[in-house]
């Protein structure tokens, strides 16, 4: 009887395309992605990219591996080029992971399918794939600079930081507006006259006002004292200047509708209360974020140049990824 052949766990299959270049187009998905492979053997083997082999991969560890596994059975990592249109989110857990594999990354912008195509996610990853190959392995030109594919480069580890914080700034200030120009908008129905003499009437010492007396009547009925321990800055508004708001609040021609006013008072309240705490939070992501430009090289550098601050830098360093 003939001896069993014995295993040889050591041994790992060597490459199928050794000495060339794999290009794979990944259309992103939520749950899973689906990775399409094309390649000039691969090509010339399947004839029409449409016919090359694509994967189907989950949006876990384990899918990530198996795509890894699947790229190393064609050839070494080294030799692979990826491509992703820029779409949202759900791409970047998958660019990390290959950029840890020291894979060559690359993205483009969203391009608008062509009218009557049929569309499946792996035609999208087969034509990425061949659209990657085109221009790489090819050389080929393009007209549209939109179709360009532009090479995605591991950010800093200010620049990661940065990004998230960046992003959440820009969501603060836009909640912060909304909640400001609800406020001027009770202000115009309320009292319109204030804007006479405070001229914004979401500063801070026009929101102390409104916040303690809350209606013309009760601004005209208060001690010029209590108007004066509101304010902000010692000088302004000066006495005289509150006087006025006195006068004007006695003859406003504010909404005199006593249920309409008490729904005013209300959601001006909340507003204030809202306003206040999103500008806390913007201060505070403010000092983290300049202490971070601070202390990072590309940070000095981009402030060091005139007419850039410290939030144009971050938004510069968070944009970029790497200078």
């Amino acid at each position: 009887m003939a001896s069993k052949q014995k295993q040889r766990p050591d041994l790992v299959p060597a490459p199928m395309l050794l000495h060339e270049s794999l290009y794979v187009g990944i259309d992103v998905g939520k749950a899973r992605h689906v990775a399409g492979f094309v390649s000039t053997t691969l090509l010339e083997r399947h004839q029409r990219f449409e016919a090359c082999p694509a994967l189907v991969v989950e949006n876990s560890r384990e899918g990530f591996r198996s795509l890894i596994d699947r790229m190393c059975s064609y050839v070494p990592l080294e030799q692979v080029f990826v491509l992703l249109e820029h779409t949202g989110h759900y791409h970047r857990a998958l660019v990390e992971y290959l950029q840890e594999h020291d894979i060559s990354v690359y993205v483009m912008p969203v391009q608008k399918r062509p009218a009557g195509m049929l569309k499946t996610d792996k035609r999208d990853a087969l034509s990425l794939a061949n659209h990657l190959f085109n221009q790489l392995e090819k050389g080929i030109q393009l007209s549209d600079k939109t179709h360009l594919v532009r090479r995605m480069l591991p950010p800093t580890e200010a620049a990661r930081q940065l990004k998230g914080w960046m992003r959440h700034r820009y969501e603060l200030i836009r909640e912060s507006t909304q909640r400001k120009n609800k406020l001027i908008s009770i202000c115009d129905e309320l009292f319109p006259e204030m804007t006479q003499v405070l001229k914004d009437p979401t500063l801070p010492t026009a929101l102390a006002i409104r916040e303690k007396f809350p209606t013309p009547a009760a601004i005209a009925t208060a001690t010029l004292s209590a108007l004066a321990e509101l304010r902000i800055k010692h000088s302004y508004p000066s006495n005289a200047q509150l006087m006025q708001l006195q006068q004007l609040a006695a003859q406003s021609i504010g909404t005199k509708d006593l249920v309409r006013q008490r729904g005013l008072v209300l959601e001006q309240a909340q507003l204030i209360r809202e306003l206040r705490l999103l500008q806390e939070h913007i201060q505070q992501l403010d000092r983290e974020i300049s202490q971070l430009v601070e202390r990072s090289r590309e940070g000095q550098i981009l402030t060091s140049i005139p007419g850039i601050g410290i939030i144009q830098a971050a938004a510069i360093m968070a944009a970029i990824g790497t200078i």
